[in-house]
């Protein structure tokens, strides 16, 4: 018979190892339940907009699709910018430009209600006929003696009459440019001639008016003479006393010398 042996168990080299094995399923549980926690928190954190730290990185990829859509959309955001540009700077154009320049249009070329100019033209044409150099120093702003012999020694014309004024605003508001229109008679004749002759009127002081003596010495004065004259009334009354003129010369050939 065969010698009996007996069986002795034998100490485990490695227990650590043998107890993880035993325990093996315990850990799995834990680390999937783990697992699942963490996926929870992560699915939350990812619906709420969390990752904290990560952010700006999100920020700066939203700053840089704003920067590239408006290559795209740039003509249509320019245009509405300039829509509300046009809406806060409109009213300010629409004020001063269309209602300043206007009623200064509206002046330049209109009749100024002055009767004291009127009466001072008259009475300077009324000086002229009546050969009264004072009374014609009177009403000019310059006077010298030797327009006073002008005055009195003139022979050509015997007359002036008919006398209409149209006075517009002048240089500045203490001025005022008048056309005036007349007639005259000459030696011989009792004929009258239709003449237009223009005056630079204006304030020489403590509300004193006088005519201008010389008015092609100014560039200013002359300037708003020839304004004036664009005017259609002005330009209507320049028309009418030159056809008066020319009719007057026709019926009458001997008066052109007078007028050569």
């Amino acid at each position: 018979m065969g010698e009996y042996r007996r069986r002795t168990h034998k100490k485990p080299e490695h227990p650590v190892r043998e107890w993880i094995s035993d325990n093996l399923r315990y850990f799995m549980l834990i680390g999937g339940i783990l697992v699942i926690i963490a996926i929870a928190l992560l699915i939350v954190k990812l619906v709420s907009g969390g990752f904290g730290g990560k952010t700006p990185v999100k920020a700066e990829t939203s700053t840089e699709s704003v920067q590239t859509i408006p290559t795209v959309k740039d003509p249509v955001d320019q245009e509405a910018a300039d829509k509300e540009h046009e809406i806060t700077v409109t009213p300010t154009p629409s004020v001063t430009p269309s209602t300043t320049p206007e009623p200064e249009a509206e002046e330049i070329t209109k009749e100024v209600d002055d009767s004291m100019v009127t009466s001072l033209i008259k009475s300077y044409f009324d000086g002229l006929s009546s050969k009264d150099p004072v009374r014609v120093a009177a009403c000019v702003d310059s006077f010298s003696d030797d327009d006073a012999r002008a005055v009195t020694e003139n022979t050509q014309i015997t007359s002036y009459s008919d006398v209409e004024v149209r006075t517009c605003k002048g240089t500045n508001e203490k001025s005022r440019i008048a056309f005036v229109s007349y007639c005259y008679t000459v030696a011989g004749s009792d004929v009258k001639i239709p003449a237009l002759t223009e005056f630079y009127v204006y304030d020489i002081g403590d509300g004193n008016w006088r005519l201008a003596s010389d008015i092609h010495m100014d560039p200013a004065v002359e300037g708003r003479i020839e304004e004036l004259m664009t005017d259609e009334n002005v330009a209507a009354m320049i028309e009418k006393v030159q056809k008066e003129f020319n009719q007057v010369l026709a019926e009458h050939p001997e008066l052109q010398s007078s007028e050569s």
